[in-house]
């Protein structure tokens, strides 16, 4: 559709509907977002994600398993969300 537009003036309706579309969008990705994370913050989430991933790499750890062989730590690993 945005390629029908290219190289020509576009006119007040079809600005609108554009707006409109792009608002839209917006829209149901904000609510989509809200569903999946609820009201946290990005904040609490990098900070659930960090500790998830620490606590996993320190299990690992206890195990005995050798973690130098790992090329990416538990901290990137938490920082990739």
């Amino acid at each position: 559709m945005m390629m029908s537009y290219e190289g020509q003036k576009l006119r007040t309706i079809d600005k609108n509907l554009l707006r409109g579309l792009y608002v839209r969008k917006i829209k149901d990705f904000k609510e989509d977002l809200h569903e999946k994370f609820g009201s946290k913050s990005l904040y609490a989430r990098l900070k659930s994600e960090f500790v998830k991933a620490t606590a996993k790499h320190h299990h690992h750890q206890s195990k005995g398993h050798d973690t130098k062989d790992n090329s990416v730590s538990a901290r990137d690993k938490a920082l990739k969300i």
